[in-house]
């Protein structure tokens, strides 16, 4: 069986660490990357199980990120983030 694999966005470096330190604390394979354009290439090219995104990025917002991939990757778990949460993101996140 394949190992369970996570792909973090984040324009934050530092989010991108500790994000992935957990989920490898969990046994779970994890990559990471700062630029939602980089990561909608790496997931045409790659699997991941799950993918934990960053609502607010320069190049590309993570709901952007999401509407971009998921013909890629239908079965992909989708998690986003922010720190900037707002009653308006969230119901854009949900629908």
């Amino acid at each position: 069986m394949d190992r369970f694999r996570a792909l973090v966005v984040d324009d934050e470096i530092s989010v991108c660490e500790a994000v992935k330190a957990i989920l490898e604390t969990e046994n779970i394979n994890v990559s990471a990357t700062t630029s939602s354009r980089a990561a909608v290439e790496d997931i045409k090219k790659n699997h991941y199980d799950l993918i934990i995104s960053d609502l607010k990025m320069p190049e590309m917002n993570g709901l952007e990120l999401y509407e971009n991939i998921t013909d890629v990757s239908p079965d992909s778990i989708f998690i986003i983030i922010t720190a900037y949460g707002t009653i308006p993101s969230a119901v854009d996140a949900i629908k």
